[in-house]
């Protein structure tokens, strides 16, 4: 066997050390690196789901222009039919 050397024995455990931390703080970068994507990821589908209806892909202000025009256009609809002259011009329309 070889005689120990403390000089060696000094450097294996500083380049053991230094290779762990290093080792150690890729690896970490890595995941970190890893779960920040995920959240973006994350973010980025809560964001969708508030921002786009899910049935036609159309984005929120869109929708809610057509939801405000359905609702004007019903209105205006229920006025008419309420109305005394819809009976009218419905049984003229009919003859």
């Amino acid at each position: 066997m070889d005689e120990f050397a403390p000089a060696r024995f000094a450097f294996d455990i500083v380049y053991v050390v230094f290779m762990e931390i290093m080792f150690q703080n890729i690896v970490g970068g890595i995941m970190i690196d890893s779960f920040s994507s995920l959240k973006e990821e994350d973010s980025a589908r809560d964001e969708d789901k508030k921002n786009f209806c899910y049935i036609c892909g159309m984005d929120k202000p869109s929708v809610q222009f057509y939801l405000f025009r359905w609702k004007e256009a019903d209105q205006h609809l229920i006025s008419i039919q309420r109305s005394t002259d819809f009976g009218i011009i419905y049984i003229i329309c009919i003859v």
